[in-house]
């Protein structure tokens, strides 16, 4: 299930407000309540964060921004390609020794959003969600009573993704939660997800005999980036979660497969640690022995 940005921004101190609306809902009257809040707000600018568009869809979007009251948005080019390779426009794109062609999805938004300033002068830090102290202190309060211990790995498998393109399968994922078990019988597993996930998680943790914990569908995001803070590895399949995990900078183990261009979803920091497909094999192809050596690497 697709996340609000306002359960990422809200408490951050990075936006002051969020104004929330379903697309599916267009209509006269929202334009009218939308344009109240844009002038009650005093909003005169907007940043475009959207995923690549066609054009047709960004001359729309671009109209409803200017529609609502914003005069001025930046992140939306009109007369140029909209996925330009990093090549051509001449960027030395993070992730270039993966796939020096396509930009970095991260990158691409830098530089539509901030076009005088370079994408490569971006660290680990610029991506901080801003966590605060009472956010934190809420947490331990609320899950008082869940035993976590300082050695902890994070999993998430992110089950409901758009299709089984993703899904490495839970034969391989008990494979290899059996053998991490043997090895790290000290850690707390834990696993990170929606609720649609919490049922797979539960069978799937079945397979390691310590301390585990299922915070699937019980955490905001914010508090799922909490626990995630408090790991020391996750491995993840291609998914929000992923992402989460790379931001609030945990060494992170992805299953990627074929589905998009090598580079562009990786997660920031975290390119040695992506494991992808050969060719058109699926996902499940990948051996749970590799992700196992790739644990150690890490761990040992």
């Amino acid at each position: 299930m697709a996340i609000s940005s306002s359960e990422v921004l809200n408490n951050s101190n990075l936006v002051d407000a969020t104004i929330n609306y379903r697309i599916k809902d267009i209509s006269i009257e929202l334009f009218k309540t939308l344009r109240i809040e844009v002038k009650r707000n005093n909003i005169s600018l907007a940043y475009y964060l959207m995923p690549v568009r066609s054009k047709l869809a960004l001359y729309r979007d671009y109209a409803f921004l200017k529609l609502i009251g914003i005069k001025r948005i930046y992140g939306i080019s009109l007369f140029s390609n909209h996925t330009n390779l990093a090549q051509r426009l001449g960027i030395n794109a993070h992730q270039n020794s993966v796939n020096p062609n396509f930009e970095p999805e991260y990158q691409r938004l830098y530089r539509l959003t901030f076009p005088n300033l370079s994408p490569s002068t971006l660290t680990l830090s610029d991506f901080n969600l801003n966590l605060q102290n009472f956010e934190i202190q809420a947490f331990d309060a609320k899950f008082s009573n869940i035993s976590m211990n300082k050695k902890s790995i994070a999993i998430s498998i992110a089950s409901k993704s758009n299709s089984d393109i993703k899904d490495w399968g839970k034969k391989n994922w008990k494979k290899l939660i059996r053998e991490m078990s043997v090895i790290y019988p000290e850690f707390t597993l834990i696993a990170i997800g929606a609720d649609s996930d919490k049922d797979i998680h539960e069978e799937i943790l079945k397979c390691w005999s310590g301390n585990r914990v299922n915070f699937c569908g019980i955490l905001s995001v914010r508090e799922s980036a909490i626990v995630l803070s408090r790991c020391k590895v996750m491995i993840c399949n291609d998914s929000g979660p992923m992402h989460l995990g790379a931001i609030v900078g945990l060494p992170v183990i992805s299953l990627f497969s074929n589905e998009n261009k090598p580079g562009i979803w990786y997660p920031w920091g975290n390119e040695k640690n992506v494991i992808r497909v050969l060719g058109d094999a699926p996902l499940t192809s990948i051996a749970p022995k590799l992700v196992l050596d790739k644990l150690n690497t890490i761990l040992l």
